[in-house]
Formats: C-alpha cells, sequence, structure tokens
C-alpha cells in the first residue's frame, strides 16, 4: 500500500480482492471463504444495510464474538458508509446501554454469546435503553447469511462511501475498562490502513501460511492483526473465542504456522499435556502484546514451542494498534526486554514534563505522533483528550528508546504504586518474581494501608508445586531495594482475565484485598 496516497476501506477490499481472489481468506467455525467470497458477502451486507434505512454516518453498534459472520458484518458497515462502533459482547446490559449512548448510535447488530441463532427480547431491549429505535437491532447471523445469497458488485456500493475521506473517522475502539471507564477512541481508515502497513513493513514475513487469531477482533489488537493478515493474503483462522485444547487441535489440524496470543492464554496453551506432540515444531512465530518476561523465561517458551521465536509488541488502541513490534532476527536477550522498533511511520520518544524530550536511554513518558493517531476521544473535551497541542499523544506509560532504537516499558505513571512517598514500578517487581523457577505468572498491585498509603503486594500463578516463599524473598531482597519487596506473596491458580484476554486488574486487586482480610481475621 502506498503511504502517500492512503486509501479508503472499499479500495483496499477492492485491491485485496484483485490480489488475493480464490485464496483462503478465513477458516472458523462455522464456514471458510475466499478472498472473493468474503469482500462479495461483505458488499451485499451494505447493500442490505442501507436497503433497511442506515445512512452514510449512522453509528452501528457492533456487538458478537469472532466469526465470518462478525467479519462480514464490520466490512458492511464501513461498505455502506456507516462508522463500526466494535463492543464487547460480554458487557452487562447496563454497560451496553451506556456505551450505545456514548457513540449516539442508531443501529446495533448483535451475536449471541453461545451459537448463532434468533435475538432475545433482553438483548434488544439493552440497545433500545441505550437510544437505538426499536427495530434497529439486527442479528450478525442473520446478515451474514442474507448476504451470502445476494451477490453484489462494486460497483452497486460505491456511491455508499462517496464523500468519505481517509481521515473521517470510521471505527470506534472502546478501551477495555479494566482500569478505567471505557472511552470511545475515534479510528480513521487512513490511521487503521497505515498502521497496517507499518507492521507489514516490519514483521510481514514472519507470518506463516496460517495464522490463529483467537483475541476478540472488537480489540485495536485483534482488529489490526485481522488486516495485517488480509493485507498480506495469507489465511486467518478464527475462533469464537479462546479454549487451549481447542487452539491444539487447530494447530494440528491446519498446519499453522503463526499464532497471535496475549501472554495469558500463551501460557495456557503450551501447558497442556498434548502440546509436546501437537504443537511443538509447528508454530514458527508467536506475536503477542507487552508483558514481563525475563530472557530466561523465553528461552524456556521458545524451547517448549521447539525453536519458535517469540515476537514481543507494544500497542495502543488511541494508535490504531500497534506502536512497535519485534523481529525474528533480534538477538533473545532484547527481545525479552524491549518491544520491538517503533512503526517507521510514527515518531516515539521518551517525554518528561520538566526537561521535554529525553535522550535515548533515559526513562520518561512514552509519546507518539504520526498519522495512526486517533481522531481522539469521542465526546470527551479538549483537555480530558491525551494529544497535546502539538499532536503528540501522551500514553501514560513510562520507557526509553534504547540506543540500538528499541522501545522498553518500565512501568506505568498511572499504575506507581506509591509506598511511605516512594515511587514503585511494579513491573519491576513482576520482572524479578519471573526469575523464580515456579512462578508462571506475576502482577504487583498497590493495596491502600493505613500507614504507608499503599502497601506492595504480589499475586502469582505457579507453574505447578508449592512456593518457597522464605527462599524467594531472600533472592528479591538481593535484587530489589528493601522498599520494593512485597508485604505478601499470594499464589493465585489463575489470574481473572478480561474479554480480551487481560489480566482483569480491578478484579485481581479485590481478590487480593480478600485475601489479606482473611490472613489478618
Amino acid at each position: 500500500m502506498n503511504r502517500e496516497t492512503p486509501l479508503l476501506f472499499h479500495e483496499w477490499l477492492e485491491l485485496l480482492e484483485r490480489k488475493y481472489g480464490e485464496q483462503p481468506a478465513v477458516i472458523c467455525e462455522e464456514d471458510s471463504l475466499s478472498y472473493a467470497e468474503l469482500i462479495r458477502a461483505s458488499r451485499s451486507c451494505a447493500a442490505a444495510l442501507r436497503a433497511r434505512g442506515l445512512e452514510k454516518g449512522d453509528f452501528v453498534i457492533l456487538s458478537a464474538r469472532n466469526g465470518a459472520d462478525w467479519l462480514v458484518s464490520f466490512f458492511g458497515i464501513l461498505l455502506a458508509g456507516g462508522v463500526a462502533a466494535l463492543a464487547n459482547y460480554r458487557l452487562n446490559p447496563a454497560d451496553t446501554a451506556a456505551i450505545t449512548r456514548l457513540v449516539h448510535a442508531k443501529w446495533a447488530i448483535l451475536g449471541l454469546e453461545d451459537a448463532p441463532g434468533p435475538l432475545t427480547e433482553a438483548a434488544e431491549k439493552a440497545f433500545c435503553e441505550g437510544g437505538v429505535p426499536s427495530g434497529r437491532v439486527l442479528s450478525c447471523w442473520q446478515l451474514y447469511t442474507e448476504a451470502l445469497k445476494i451477490p453484489v458488485e462494486a460497483s452497486d456500493v460505491r456511491a455508499f462511501t462517496e464523500g468519505i475521506r481517509p481521515r473521517d473517522t470510521q471505527v470506534i475502539l472502546f478501551t477495555s475498562g479494566s482500569t478505567a471507564a471505557p472511552k470511545a477512541v475515534a479510528l480513521s481508515s487512513e490511521a487503521i490502513l497505515l498502521n497496517q502497513a507499518g507492521i507489514v513493513e516490519i514483521q510481514g514475513h514472519e507470518f506463516g501460511k496460517v495464522t490463529y487469531l483467537p483475541l476478540p477482533m472488537f480489540h485495536a489488537f485483534g482488529m489490526i492483526v485481522m488486516m495485517t493478515t488480509f493485507e498480506l493474503g495469507i489465511t486467518f483462522c478464527l475462533t469464537r473465542e479462546f479454549a487451549p485444547q481447542a487452539a491444539l487441535e487447530l494447530i494440528d489440524k491446519y498446519n499453522i504456522e503463526t499464532i497471535i496470543l496475549v501472554s495469558t492464554y500463551f501460557r495456557m496453551l503450551v501447558s497442556l499435556p498434548e502440546f509436546s506432540a501437537k504443537g511443538k515444531g509447528r508454530i514458527k512465530t508467536c506475536c503477542w502484546s507487552a508483558s514481563a518476561m525475563t530472557a530466561a523465561d523465553m528461552e524456556r517458551l521458545e524451547d517448549t514451542l521447539g525453536g519458535a521465536k517469540i515476537l514481543p509488541s507494544y500497542g495502543l488502541s488511541e494508535c490504531a494498534a500497534a506502536v512497535s513490534i519485534s523481529e525474528s532476527g533480534t538477538p533473545l536477550e532484547r527481545r525479552a526486554l524491549t518491544l520491538g522498533h517503533p512503526l517507521s511511520v510514527l515518531d516515539v520518544r521518551a517525554w518528561s514534563e520538566e526537561r521535554g524530550f529525553l535522550p535515548r536511554g533515559e526513562i520518561g513518558e512514552i509519546v507518539v505522533k504520526g498519522p495512526c493517531l486517533m481522531n481522539g476521544y469521542l465526546g470527551l473535551p479538549a483537555e480530558e483528550q491525551p494529544i497535546d497541542k502539538d499532536g503528540w499523544l501522551h500514553t501514560g506509560d513510562l520507557g526509553c528508546i534504547t540506543e540500538d532504537g528499541l522501545l522498553q516499558l518500565r512501568g506505568r505513571l498511572k499504575s506507581m504504586i506509591k509506598r511511605a512517598g516512594e515511587n514503585i514500578a511494579p513491573e519491576e517487581i513482576e520482572e524479578a518474581l519471573l526469575e523464580e523457577p515456579s512462578i508462571r505468572d506475576a502482577k504487583v498491585l498497590g493495596l491502600e494501608h493505613p500507614l504507608l498509603g499503599e502497601s506492595v503486594e504480589a499475586c502469582v500463578v505457579l507453574r505447578g508445586g508449592e512456593l518457597d516463599e522464605r527462599q524467594l524473598r531472600a533472592k528479591l531482597r538481593k535484587r530489589l531495594s528493601p522498599f520494593k519487596v512485597p508485604s505478601h506473596i499470594l499464589v493465585f491458580p489463575a489470574f481473572p482475565l478480561t474479554a480480551s484476554g487481560k489480566v482483569d486488574q480491578l478484579r485481581l486487586k479485590e481478590l487480593a484485598a480478600q485475601r489479606l482480610r482473611e490472613l489478618e481475621a
């Protein structure tokens, strides 16, 4: 894709159809489609939406699990000239109504959580309470099955998007809400398509012939991976939701070479007893979003994969997903400690309020500038937007650009633990905990304390067996300053997750506080 002439979504889809045609585009539980079939069905969906009364610029909530029906509905909304607002299908009715009101949605396309089927009265009611007129809550599965039956040509739908410009808002992503109320991130076709082009530039050669994605596509990471795989013309294996055993069967059945996961899902997958027989040696690359890891931990995981490369990345919904991504040619110890090279279309720096932009190697807030940035949080005033007057997005993440040009994170401004006046980055302690072979995953939290302000509390998931806490504390005292050593080390069988596969920080904090109350009782 030529960066100098960014495409609109309908132009991009026509290009894909010409380039890849009958090549397999998507494999999913209900159906499999070629590129031509997917794009034609999306046009038919667009025509069906316009026939029902959808007008250019209408906001449409899409709330459904991954599947061919989700893809056709998503592209159908865009081709119809609508704005696709990608919602978490697991939201409760009150939250569903709230995000519907937030974007002033005029339509909703709903998929059921358990299986394709007719809409329920309760599901429709939540959207109507949010302002969607009665009769405009549509079934994702019904739209899909209709679209497969009605052929529509490209020329029949081009008029639907007439007048839409590359910088116009076309997609809404909602922030996950694990640490704050959701915000509506407004993204343009230019931002999204330039972002995936930047990924292809750095990492396109890393993808195998078949890529597996169980992450929800209403999440920024899932959406941009979907776009990137289509840009590359490879086959996209999609599941409604992640189940480790089912994922392993798919890897074995389709000879999947690339998997896209958050680290929590990945660890669940490789922990299966059958992984060695069915998965080891098949996978060539594993792309995942940022998480704490040591070089020893990465080496263990790559050995478990049978020589595959783990490629960490860093991204934000507010930047159309990717900010930096790793390459397999980067030495293991650098891939473990960093999050790859920033996309060339972006300017990524460390910044300090007192000193401005910082030189390489110095830690400050990560700020980003470039054409992939959002148009802003929908409905929020200028003073509440994270993009300053000079066009820099303030991420709230602490880190630096290393001497060799890689991005390294060191914590979050807002997640800093303040213990007796000391600012403590949880990530530093998490890295120390993960050096212990018996620990599979670790999260460090600050909990309210009457004397210290906040106490440092560690939550861990073990690989198996028991934790020798006394020995672990001795190791931590050698590595960490005394005030950074956790007050307690709480063992959990697993961490609670959000729908997008991230650790649910709010719920974990609640569980940790409950455990501490029980210990003190």
